[in-house]
């Protein structure tokens, strides 16, 4: 990375740094293919309408306990890594970001957390099972189907 470069990731470093709370309301950070990731101590503490005015920004919201600011594909790597130095996170994985926020919940949180998550991951097998039920249900009823037709073609 050259040092313009870096010396432009290093002012949105700072920018970021100062919208989220300060360094001492950075929980955790990671990133993915296109957002960097932050989990806050205090979300309340963050100006998300500010950070979608900071420089090569092109979007931020709010996902479960993170707050997700888009740069895009590349670009967010190069962000990363320059915030992360800045804010002495480095090297954070996504899943070391998600226990991180999971530290925020309560034990009712926790506990619906954990549910949904087994939900998700049998999502495709309900599914694939309702399909071949409707598919079997129509299947076995063919016969219906084919006098139906007959009798459709006999009216006419």
């Amino acid at each position: 990375m050259d040092a313009n470069k870096r010396q432009r990731y290093e002012n949105i470093s700072i920018e970021l740094t100062r919208l989220v709370g300060g360094k001492d309301n950075i929980q955790g950070v990671a990133h993915c293919a296109t957002r960097l990731r932050i989990v806050l101590k205090d979300n309340d503490l963050a100006d998300l309408k500010a950070i979608e005015d900071v420089d090569l920004a092109k979007g931020v919201f709010v996902a479960g306990d993170q707050v997700q600011i888009i740069f895009g594909a590349g670009l967010v790597n190069d962000v990363y890594q320059v915030f992360a130095e800045h804010n002495h996170m480095k090297n954070m994985s996504l899943s070391d970001l998600k226990t991180e926020a999971n530290k925020k919940m309560n034990p009712l949180q926790r506990i619906v957390k954990a549910l949904s998550d087994v939900f998700v991951d049998i999502m495709p097998g309900i599914l694939a099972a309702a399909l071949l039920t409707g598919l079997s249900g129509v299947l076995g009823n063919l016969d219906f189907v084919v006098q139906m037709t007959l009798y459709m073609e006999l009216t006419d």
